[in-house]
């Protein structure tokens, strides 16, 4: 066999195999697959969306997975994990950069807030439903703890959105 049949011939393996190779997903997306996954066994949904701008922000911030809620209140609010702390923040590092919610939803997230996993960059209630922005950092339970916060805020937002309609 002449050698350079034998190039030919590794070449055109290369050509069929490293394509389908490369649809194959990597750990990561696996990883990010399985996380949303558990997201909708929870009974949330999960999209990507642009977080609200503070007006701190220097630069305008990327999409984001958005694990959302649907809920009862039709409330709108929205608060941003800040890059520095300050007395002014609720817990020193969360800033409204949107309404502000009822005094019983923010004594929740004032107690809340901090068992939240890390990475996550806003929580809010946009329309009919709840949302936490997370760049998807750690494993399967953070997502059973997100879903944990946003069912107990969906009970205290209802509870205290009813609490001002009922006589």
């Amino acid at each position: 066999m002449n050698i350079v049949v034998v190039i030919i011939l590794v070449l055109v393996a290369a050509m069929v195999i490293g394509p389908v190779a490369m649809l194959r997903p990597s750990p990561g997306q696996k990883r990010r697959d399985n996380l949303r996954a558990r997201a909708r066994q929870n009974g949330l949904s999960v999209n990507l969306r642009l977080p609200p701008r503070a007006s701190t922000d220097l630069e305008a911030p990327s999409h984001t997975p958005v694990y959302s809620l649907i809920s009862k209140g039709h409330c709108n609010w929205f608060l941003l994990r800040t890059r520095y702390a300050h007395q002014a923040h609720l817990n020193d590092w969360w800033q409204f950069v949107a309404n502000k919610p009822s005094t019983a939803v923010e004594t929740f997230l004032v107690q809340n807030l901090d068992r939240l996993p890390k990475g996550v960059i806003g929580v809010g209630s946009q329309g009919s439903e709840l949302v936490v922005f997370w760049r998807e950092i750690g494993e399967l339970e953070a997502v059973d703890t997100i879903g944990e916060f946003l069912q107990q805020l969906a009970e205290c937002q209802f509870s205290s959105t009813s609490s001002l309609t009922s006589p």
